[in-house]
């Protein structure tokens, strides 16, 4: 059967407003912010058709991409010319070499795992990355209120929305990072897939009040430094 029509599921929830909106504010945080850093050599973890990837790509930026969805890989490949590797993201980072990245990123990938992976994540990122160079990744607040809202009208958690707290957060990623920095966002009421003409007025809402740092927001976009000692 010819695949060649099929959408990535994510480039399809990107496209409505609401996925046009989060994927600005995404953009601005991933690319914007490290473009001036002296990042070259680049991983995506769970990297998608290539979203974030491909625009350090199109800049000359070294670019590899941990992906298992053939969709996803295939969609990404039409865009620009990516380096895929088809694997599950922790075997992968447990047999790639060390000190070998300036950047990590991790969108909306972390909320398919548990703390305890996290942490393994996070451990084996801090020995794949160069000194003082640079993990950013997004991830669901367990404090958010849209979370609140879904425990107090009994909605199951789904397999893409496993949530972490800031604290548990710190703790894990204290032996290895600091934080560098942290944005609090997707406030507004409305799921990804939603074309919602009100969304306009909750992002202005979302932007001139929540958007530097919200405590309930329901994802945070985060870069950490990594520590320039060893990791042994």
């Amino acid at each position: 059967m010819d695949n060649s029509n099929r959408m990535f599921y994510w480039d399809i929830y990107n496209s409505t407003t609401v996925g046009k909106y989060l994927d600005a504010i995404e953009e601005k945080f991933y690319f914007d912010e490290h473009i001036k850093n002296d990042i070259h050599i680049i991983l995506d973890l769970g990297g998608g058709s290539g979203r974030m990837a491909s625009r350090f790509a199109l800049i000359g930026k070294e670019v590899t991409i941990v992906e298992n969805d053939d969709t996803a890989i295939e969609a990404g490949l039409l865009k620009c010319k990516l380096n895929y590797i088809k694997m599950d993201i922790i075997n992968y980072l447990k047999n790639a070499p060390g000190d070998t990245y300036d950047l990590v990123i991790a969108n909306q990938v972390l909320s398919y795992f548990d703390s305890d992976q996290i942490a393994t994540i996070i451990k084996e990122v801090a020995r794949v990355l160069r000194k003082d160079k640079y993990f950013s990744f997004s991830f669901i607040n367990e404090r958010s209120y849209k979370k609140l809202v879904k425990n107090i009208i009994g909605k199951k958690q789904g397999i893409s929305e496993k949530s972490l707290s800031l604290t548990v957060l710190r703790k894990i990623i204290k032996e290895y990072f600091q934080i560098d920095k942290m944005l609090g966002y997707n406030n507004i009421p409305f799921k990804r897939s939603s074309n919602s003409l009100l969304v306009k007025y909750f992002a202005f809402f979302e932007k001139y009040i929540f958007y530097f740092y919200n405590p309930y927001s329901h994802w945070f976009l985060i870069t950490l430094r990594k520590k320039s000692y060893d990791l042994v």
